[in-house]
């Protein structure tokens, strides 16, 4: 009788767990949206697009072949001046292929490929375009600083990486960037979570590997700075010839080891920290 009892027991509260849980995941949602509404209207216009002209150059076998291209990438401006942070891999592909080809074909390979990024332009949030310079580059940690050629009349709306949080595995974060040409430069979000938490060899915060605005910025829902959105690339010595064209071509990059990372903000702020103070203006 008392087994019949607790059963009918748990069978009516089942329910009521449910309904708690639902509506716990509802207002946890709601306060996420309420956040990231919050973030865009005061961090948007620290977002902003790079474009960019890149020349390349392939050979192989004795031919040779040159291009030039352009694309469109994120940048977070981290200071008034107009500094912005950026992706090393989102401006220039081309040289990544170029690393993982002569990664994969091994030390006798003359297989070559180089690339130049010759004209970058910032685009700020207010439609306004300005020639921007290059003035340090992180192939380690896929990042790179960039600031316009001449100093600006006025300062920029910036994100202060010094008012950051770190965050937690499944934490609930929100990445802010902006759409391309297409959609007219329009703000972009998303809110992911946390997936993992990398400590070694330094740390990492690993999203959905299909979030791919790399170079943007990356919150927390109480609004405070997280990191930039970077691709994490394992080491690739040249001539090692340790990654099969199987893995190049058949496989995602997740499978070699490429996937993107939030990098925290901490660790952009000590890079920063290099940057000759005449550049930073």
């Amino acid at each position: 009788m008392k087994i019949l009892f607790r059963m009918r027991r748990a069978v009516f509260l089942l329910p009521v767990v449910f309904c708690l849980f639902f509506f716990s995941a509802s207002e946890a949602a709601e306060d996420g949206v309420s956040a990231g509404r919050k973030i865009i209207s005061e961090s948007q216009n620290c977002v902003i697009t790079l474009e960019i002209v890149i020349s390349s150059r392939m050979g192989m076998a004795g031919q040779e072949s040159t291009s030039e291209g352009k694309t469109e990438i994120t940048a977070t401006i981290i200071d008034p001046s107009g500094l912005a942070v950026f992706s090393l891999s989102a401006s220039n592909p081309a040289d990544i292929f170029g690393r993982l080809m002569k990664s994969a074909r091994g030390e006798d390979s003359d297989f070559k490929m180089e690339s130049e990024i010759t004209k970058i332009t910032m685009r700020l949030a207010d439609g306004k375009e300005i020639p921007g310079t290059i003035v340090m580059r992180d192939t380690d940690l896929d990042m790179a600083f960039v600031r316009p050629e001449k100093p600006l009349a006025e300062p920029l709306k910036a994100i202060d990486l010094s008012l950051n949080a770190k965050a937690e595995i499944l934490e609930p974060v929100i990445f802010l960037s902006r759409m391309g040409r297409d959609g007219g430069w329009v703000v972009f979000a998303v809110m992911d979570y946390v997936r993992a938490v990398m400590a070694r060899p330094r740390t990492f915060y690993v999203p959905d590997e299909n979030i791919t605005a790399l170079g943007c910025p990356v919150f927390n829902v109480k609004g405070k700075i997280v990191g930039i959105l970077l691709l994490r690339m394992p080491p690739v010595s040249a001539g090692a010839g340790n990654m099969g064209f199987g893995s190049l071509f058949g496989g995602g990059l997740s499978e070699m080891g490429i996937f993107p990372v939030i990098l925290p903000a901490e660790d952009i702020i000590g890079v920063a920290k290099q940057i000759p103070a005449s550049s930073v203006r």
